[in-house]
């Protein structure tokens, strides 16, 4: 019941891949016309300045390919406060403190 051949694709298939390859072209080269654009301008472009959070993301910034999307609640990117209040807490913290009343502890319970 099974043979060993591979599995034609339709004709439906093939025109839906040659249509998606044609509009993934014509995307790509209206992207790149708008990046020559706003390198030449010099400006941002336009969705940056629609959302004033932005500013407090550093990967948003970047001007040489800037992205066009935000990630969900558990994304990699934070703010530069996050950023600022974590290497902070890092430095700041005493860890003998919480270690030293663990271990004294451990120590009551042997």
């Amino acid at each position: 019941p099974f043979s060993d051949s591979k599995a034609v694709p339709s004709k439906a298939a093939i025109l839906n891949r040659m249509r998606w390859a044609l509009f993934e072209s014509k995307i790509t080269k209206r992207q790149e016309k708008s990046r020559k654009e706003q390198k030449k301008n010099k400006q941002l472009p336009s969705f940056t300045n629609n959302l004033p959070a932005r500013k407090y993301f550093d990967y948003y910034l970047r001007s040489d390919n800037p992205p066009v999307f935000w990630e969900n609640g558990g994304g990699t990117q934070v703010p530069r406060q996050v950023i600022a209040r974590m290497t902070a807490s890092l430095q700041d913290r005493h860890r003998n403190i919480v270690g030293a009343g663990l271990k004294e502890q451990a120590r009551k319970a042997m």
